[in-house]
């Protein structure tokens, strides 16, 4: 008989399997994008997968923040007058000083220009 290979979505590292059912679903936070793997591979920081059996990971949105392996979006705590970036080296985002002519609420919100009649001074 022909050796099966695992759907997309599963892995087995099993040598001489007999059953295709050896092959498991991608646990929250990896992948398999290929029949075949012999691993899920965690997704890529900056992307996040919530659901078991992915064949893809999800884009972290804006104002949130996914480490490698990420099975769902974190919220950024940054204080008022700062803003984070999406996501860094080791998943924590940093909170940088609100540049001259934006509001930054802080947490994970996205800086927001001043509107007519309004203005704000950077951050100190």
């Amino acid at each position: 008989a022909a050796c099966e290979s695992c759907p997309i979505g599963t892995s087995s590292a099993m040598r001489g399997a007999e059953s295709i059912e050896t092959c498991a679903p991608c646990r929250p936070g990896t992948v398999a994008a290929e029949e075949r793997s012999e691993i899920c591979e965690p997704c890529a920081q900056g992307y996040y997968q919530n659901a078991v059996g992915a064949i893809e990971c999800i884009r972290c949105a804006a104002g949130k923040f996914c480490p490698k392996g990420s099975s769902l979006e974190l919220g950024a705590q940054c204080d008022p007058g700062t803003y984070a970036n999406l996501t860094d080296a080791d998943g924590d985002p940093e909170c940088f000083a609100c540049p001259a002519g934006l509001s930054c609420a802080g947490g994970g919100a996205a800086p927001a220009v001043c509107s007519p009649g309004t203005a704000a001074k950077p951050a100190r």
